[in-house]
């Protein structure tokens, strides 16, 4: 069990979630990123009995706050509010939503009256960027207009400052750390895979995807730091065959 007390931290990332196992996910939804809210509740009650305490990016400079893991949300999913937030608040866990501001009111995905809904809930709200663009591959200004539109659209609607950033797909260089935290940002959090410690203000995450077994989850939220090098691993296999796949079938439609 993790300690309370330990600066290291399980940094959790889901997106979207689904009623039940077999149901298909909307369209734009990623299904290898898409859990049911069966699995997603065994999670939640594993935290608790596990008595890990969850935390919010933006309070992890508190002092007096304690715990060992943060759990968030990326991309803004209609289930975010419909499904996560009310089996959140059910067992008395805390997380932060980072949303896309060109998804929202779109098909799928939250409102803009839900998201001020998850603030009025004691919940987080971060910037994902303005249009969810790999960063990377984008000029100087328009990265600026992303890290910037995004958080004054996201401040206007909901009446306070927004602090917190995740970087869309992971991808970032130095370039672009630059840009956010020119723009007023005090946290990025990437989608490098790793346990982040409070005292980055880069912050490596875990994300939960469709196929993580039980166990496996049950040592990322102990902080199994071997268990969680071979989860790490495993991840990098299946991203690096993934990649082949679709190099190979790049080529063979040539």
């Amino acid at each position: 069990m993790a300690s309370k007390t330990s600066p290291r931290l399980a940094i959790l990332t889901y997106h979207g979630i689904v009623a039940e196992p077999g149901v298909f996910a909307p369209a734009r939804w990623s299904r290898r990123h898409t859990i049911d809210a069966i699995t997603f509740a065994q999670q939640l009650d594993y935290i608790v009995t596990s008595e890990s305490k969850t935390m919010l990016p933006n309070l992890l400079d508190d002092t007096s706050a304690q715990g060992s893991l943060v759990i968030t949300f990326d991309d803004a999913h209609s289930s975010d509010y419909t499904i996560a937030a009310d089996a959140l608040e059910r067992r008395h866990l805390s997380a932060a939503f980072f949303v896309p501001w060109c998804y929202l009111d779109q098909p799928g995905y939250l409102e803009k009256t839900q998201v001020r809904a998850l603030r009025s809930r004691s919940f987080e709200i971060g910037s994902h960027s303005l249009t969810h663009r790999r960063l990377t591959q984008l000029s100087e200004q328009e990265v600026w207009r992303e890290v910037l539109q995004s958080k004054l659209q996201l401040e206007d609607l909901l009446g306070e400052s927004v602090a917190t950033f995740a970087l869309p797909y992971g991808s970032y260089e130095d370039f672009i750390l630059q840009a956010i935290w020119a723009a007023g940002y005090t946290r990025i959090l990437t989608s490098d895979f790793g346990i982040a410690t409070r005292l980055d203000h880069v912050m490596h995450r875990i994300s939960v995807l469709r196929h993580i077994a039980f166990n496996h989850f049950r040592h990322i939220i102990d902080l199994n730091r071997s268990a969680i090098g071979c989860i790490r691993a495993i991840d990098l296999l299946e991203r690096w065959v993934r990649k082949h796949r679709l190099q190979a079938g790049a080529s063979a439609a040539q």
